[in-house]
């Protein structure tokens, strides 16, 4: 199934992070899809509108969808991981005005070795964003 940046959304809305063990991410960009045990892979997430998000230690990103109703918005993705040492921020991505932009799998092979911990990603001028995490061993 192919998922749309606005099926995305729609099926966000209707989560809600659970009661965290442990610190709890902040409230309006970060949130947990359910709790879990130490030592149990799981799945995390920021949202918002445009904004810098930088990947925190511990994850890394397994897909991110942005969308911009104006002109002009873009993403410019810094990746990050521990063998990269001076990250180099690729070209800007133009989002359509009135469209989205995402990227998941097949094209990220979601790992550590992608856009790991201190990948920057840079949302400029959108309405919308998702990154989604994936943190191996819980948090």
């Amino acid at each position: 199934m192919r998922m749309t940046t606005l099926t995305l959304l729609v099926l966000l809305a209707g989560c809600r992070p659970a009661p965290s063990q442990g610190t709890a991410p902040a409230a309006t960009t970060q949130g947990r899809m359910g709790a879990y045990a130490p030592g149990v892979d799981a799945m995390t997430y920021a949202a918002g509108a445009a904004a810098t998000v930088t990947v925190p230690a511990g994850v890394y990103v397994t897909g991110l969808s942005c969308h911009a109703t104006g002109a002009g918005a873009t993403l410019t993705i810094t990746p990050s991981w521990p063998s990269i040492t001076s990250p180099v921020a690729g070209p800007a991505i133009p989002i359509p005005a009135g469209g989205g932009f995402s990227l998941g799998r097949p094209w990220l092979a979601s790992n550590a070795n992608e856009l790991g911990a201190g990948t920057v990603l840079a949302f400029s001028g959108t309405d919308s964003y998702y990154v989604g995490y994936y943190a191996l061993g819980g948090p």
